[in-house]
């Protein structure tokens, strides 16, 4: 399925949103924080390139990834 480039685009910023309240929810990150750790990871690289398809995905899912690239998983484990 193609979605255009502004649609990709409100996607990506949708689950990014979504992504940075799930880290200051659940891992007690402040707000800057959870900027700065989204948008350094791997994981928003990959989101952000449309050839991957991550922003397809669910939050929870992509979060997953996030955690375990960060090293929570196993903190929260």
């Amino acid at each position: 399925m193609n979605v255009t480039e502004q649609e990709f685009k409100f996607m990506v910023q949708s689950l990014a949103t979504d992504l940075i309240m799930l880290l200051v929810q659940e891992e007690r990150m402040t707000m800057s924080e959870a900027f700065d750790v989204l948008y350094q990871s791997n994981v928003f690289a990959k989101l952000s390139e449309p050839t991957t398809g991550l922003y397809y995905q669910a939050p929870r899912y992509v979060f997953s990834y996030l955690k375990e690239e960060m090293g929570l998983a196993e903190r929260n484990g």
